[in-house]
C-alpha cells in the first residue's frame, strides 16, 4: 500500500469521515498510528506493525517524560542545596555585604574573645 502526500497530510478525523464535533485525541492517535504503520512493508501483518508503532511511540514518550522529570529533580535538588548552603553559612553576616564584619570600638573589641583581641591583650601585657 503506497500513500500519497495528500493522504498523509489529511487530519485523522477527515480520513474517517467523522464530524469535527466528535474529534477526540484517540482518533488522532489512531490516525497517526495508521499513517506510520503504512510505511512498514506490506509483508509485515498490520496488527504487528501497529503494535510496533505503539511500542516505539510509548518508549519515546516514556524517554521524554523521564528526561524532563530528571532535569526538574536535579534542578530542585541543586536549588535546595544552594539555599541550605547560603542560609546555614550566612548566619553571622551583616547587611553591609562583602563578608566584612563591623569594626568594634575599644572595650567591645577586647571582650569578644577573638584571637585578635587575645593577641592584643598579650601584647599590651608585655609593653
Amino acid at each position: 500500500m503506497t500513500l500519497r502526500r495528500h493522504q498523509i497530510c489529511q487530519p485523522a478525523a477527515a480520513k474517517k469521515g467523522d464530524n469535527d464535533d466528535d474529534f477526540k485525541p484517540q482518533q488522532m492517535l489512531d490516525g497517526a498510528v495508521e499513517t506510520v504503520a503504512g510505511f512498514v512493508p506490506s509483508s509485515v501483518p498490520r496488527g504487528i506493525a501497529k503494535g510496533g508503532v505503539y511500542a516505539l511511540g510509548g518508549l519515546l514518550v516514556f524517554g521524554l517524560i523521564q528526561k524532563v522529570l530528571s532535569g526538574l529533580l536535579t534542578l530542585a535538588l541543586l536549588g535546595t542545596l544552594g539555599y541550605l548552603y547560603l542560609s546555614l553559612s550566612g548566619g553571622d553576616d551583616d547587611d553591609e555585604g562583602g563578608g566584612r564584619k563591623r569594626q568594634q570600638s575599644g572595650s567591645e573589641a577586647d571582650d569578644d574573645g577573638s584571637p585578635l583581641s587575645d593577641a592584643r591583650r598579650i601584647m599590651d601585657k608585655y609593653k
